[in-house]
């Protein structure tokens, strides 16, 4: 599983707790990826955002950034979509 929490403290093209525009965390998963949730757990549920981090909280589990393919993300606008 991916981690929400490397998204919410590390795309800067968005307001972390304060909301965002899902067309900027697509970009962000293209050009610089995100780690996994055992990386990073999520911790943000009080509204309070870390720095991005540069490594694991868990030193059990090896940093490394998943990145989408250009071109793969299609972003659903209707039920069947949403569906699919």
């Amino acid at each position: 599983m991916l981690s929400p929490e490397d998204i919410v403290e590390c795309d800067t093209t968005d307001y972390g707790c304060d909301g965002g525009e899902l067309s900027n965390v697509w970009h962000f998963l293209q050009k610089t990826g995100t780690t996994t949730d055992d990386c990073v757990p999520y911790t943000s549920g009080e509204g309070k955002v870390s720095q991005c981090p540069l490594q694991c909280q868990n030193d059990n589990v090896k940093f490394q950034e998943y990145k989408c393919e250009r071109g793969s993300i299609v972003e659903a606008v209707n039920p069947e979509q949403i569906k699919e």
